[in-house]
């Protein structure tokens, strides 16, 4: 959003505006005018001298009350006190003027006194930087069919028609103020919060006009939205956190080998657990109160100031264009698989991505640009100044980069992967490398998403919306109504920031269906030292509990045991005197059936190697990831590849 002197003009352009329609000054000459005296409860009544004020027909002032708030509020968002001043006393001269009354006969006349043209030029000279942008009715050249409405000196006025002189001679008032300097305390209208100068000039990120700062946490959804929204976040998030996780035990504890392609997975994996962590942090302060300054109310934290705003930052930002980089490395690697190549300068790859990971990241940390927005839930590169320029050189321009390599490593992937499977059509390894085909395309359709997500939401339209809002909240700030009620802010692209909330959490969730769900991954855990070691732990413990527990019988029967013992001995010795002649026998041929059965399944082992082995090289060699029971691939392409040492 922009701010500054942009803001204020196109807010003020907005509020004069808007006051065109409902202004009530002292245009033209009236004879049922009347005097009245000012109300000690005016925001002019210490401002002006004369208390005898001069009203129109049918205007009241408590009209005129909610008119001067709106002036003089719109004038605040100058952030300049002289001019607010200045304004201020003008705004109430023009509304409050002196009132004299004159009698002729029996006729009784109200007549007001102009302010002075010297009067009204020192508001132009206070204010110039901003009068064009106010009312003709406080331009200095004003005039009506009465005359200029600032004269040089007075006003000349026919009352004949009551029985008065033809030219009654009212002078201007020059001194009707006392005083046009020093600050004006404005109020800010609900829910705007009221801040110090002190603080503005030396605390960073307040979206401040004049000295109302929008409040924090700005709610740019309505309630509905926001707990769809934060329940989705929370739920896609834990399992994506998870499903990573998962990933990693599988590849790292259980797999118990470790590979290019594994570390490919890995990396990639770990990045978006990173992304994970940042959007954790938001959770850590309900309501949305993460981007919340503690002590300060009305200001957003900055890395500046605010640490957990710099780490958040610095999270997303890393995991992000981690996530983004890897993937590009995963893409590259399946079309190198594709075509039976060795990936040989991986280990230039491998430092390349994580050099530019960690430039991404830091490089906004070290210029000082993490910083939360009206529209966001966390920190992100938001510069005081340049935002743009940040934003693109270290994450627009890099992501479509990465989009155009993601697309066409996926477009060669998808038809290489059809064309083998209609050449050589195997169920099993179809299903798998169709997961990996959906896993590229979602995966460009999430990071092209995000890549041109700036584009979507159309920040001039929250610019006008928000300048609206404003306007609003000072036409309506003595309205007894609450503000969610007069003044209600919605603004558009709920639909486009939910989509972004739910592809952006669901990277690590959906590698997990791809890679953790899969046969192989069965495999690799029941085949893990870690799952045998905790398996053997467990029987071996729960037989010696079932020892302990049998090894207690009753001594009663141990002697009964000692006689039956003994009168068995002897014919048990008969018997293995008349049977030791067959037990070699018996023992010879079993080692034969195990020997003969061994043979067998190695050479139907071999057999079906040898069958299987032309279709396995061509149908696994799109797969990104090895699958032990069809590893001829792993002969052709990996088998000289040794853990990720390199």
């Amino acid at each position: 959003m922009k701010s500054g002197y942009f803001f204020v003009v196109l807010l003020l352009l907005n509020i004069f505006g808007s006051y065109l329609n409902f202004n009530i000054f002292v245009e033209s000459f009236e004879t049922n005018g009347r005097c009245e005296t000012l109300l000690e409860t005016s925001q002019c009544y210490n401002t002006l001298v004369n208390h005898n004020i001069y009203l129109i027909v049918n205007q009241t002032q408590q009209e005129t009350e909610d008119i001067l708030s709106y002036l003089i509020g719109a004038a605040s968002l100058t952030g300049n006190q002289t001019c607010i001043a200045s304004f201020k006393g003008l705004v109430c001269l023009k509304n409050y003027q002196p009132c004299q009354t004159f009698t002729f006969n029996t006729n009784s006349i109200s007549l007001p006194s102009y302010p002075c043209q010297s009067f009204c030029d020192l508001n132009e000279y206070e204010c110039s930087n901003y009068i064009s942008l106010f009312p003709n009715e406080y331009k200095c050249n004003y005039t009506t069919v009465d005359g200029p409405q600032y004269p040089d000196n007075s006003t000349i006025y026919d009352l004949t028609s009551i029985g008065g002189p033809s030219n009654q001679t009212i002078q201007c008032t020059a001194d009707g103020v006392t005083a046009n300097s020093g600050e004006v305390d404005v109020p800010c209208p609900s829910p705007l919060i009221k801040v110090s100068q002190e603080d503005l000039d030396t605390k960073k990120n307040y979206f401040a006009i004049g000295q109302c700062a929008i409040p924090c946490p700005f709610h740019i959804l309505t309630k509905y939205q926001e707990k769809v929204s934060y329940y989705t976040k929370a739920v896609v998030y834990f399992l994506s956190f998870f499903g990573s996780i998962f990933l990693i035990l599988s590849f790292v504890v259980m797999a118990g080998k470790y590979s290019k392609k594994y570390e490919i997975i890995l990396s990639f994996t770990a990045a978006t657990i990173i992304v994970d962590i940042s959007y954790f942090l938001e959770f850590s302060k309900p309501d949305l109160e993460f981007v919340c300054a503690d002590n300060d109310p009305g200001r957003f934290i900055s890395q500046e100031s605010d640490m957990r705003c710099g780490w958040s930052g610095f999270l997303y930002q890393f995991g992000t264009m981690g996530t983004f980089i890897w993937w590009s490395v995963a893409c590259y690697d399946v079309f190198l698989t594709s075509r039976i190549k060795k990936n040989i300068y991986f280990k230039f790859i491998r430092i390349g991505a994580w050099t530019l990971t960690i430039l991404f990241g830091l490089i906004p940390l070290m210029g000082k640009t993490y910083n939360s927005s009206l529209i966001s839930y966390g920190c992100w590169i938001y510069a005081p100044t340049h935002t743009d320029a940040w934003q693109y050189t270290l994450y627009y321009v890099p992501s479509w980069i990465m989009v155009l390599i993601i697309f066409i490593f996926t477009c060669y992937g998808v038809y290489n992967i059809a064309k083998m499977y209609k050449e050589y059509p195997n169920r099993n390894v179809a299903i798998y490398n169709m997961k990996i085909v959906f896993l590229m395309i979602y995966l460009l359709f999430v990071i092209t998403y995000n890549s041109f997500f700036k584009f979507y939401l159309k920040e001039s339209v929250y610019e006008e919306l928000l300048v609206e809002w404003v306007d609003c909240l000072y036409r309506t700030q003595n309205s007894l109504v609450s503000h969610d009620e007069r003044c209600p802010l919605n603004l558009p692209g709920f639909a486009f920031r939910y989509v972004g909330t739910i592809t952006t959490a669901s990277i690590g969730f959906m590698a997990f269906l791809v890679y953790g769900i899969d046969p192989n991954m069965i495999n690799v855990w029941r085949n893990s030292r870690v799952s045998k070691a905790v398996a053997n732990k467990v029987t071996s413990t729960v037989n010696n509990l079932t020892s302990r527990s049998s090894s207690k019988t009753p001594s009663s029967s141990s002697s009964s045991s000692s006689s039956n013992n003994r009168k068995s001995s002897r014919s048990s010795s008969i018997k293995m005197k008349k049977t030791s002649g067959s037990e070699s026998s018996l023992s010879e041929s079993r080692d034969i059936l195990v020997n003969s059965q061994s043979d067998n399944n190695s050479n139907s082992s071999s057999v079906n190697n040898l069958n299987n082995n032309s279709i396995s090289i061509t149908t696994q060699s799109s797969s990104f990831v090895q699958n032990d029971s069809t590893s001829t691939i792993s002969n052709t392409v990996d088998n000289d590849e040794e853990p990720c040492t390199d």
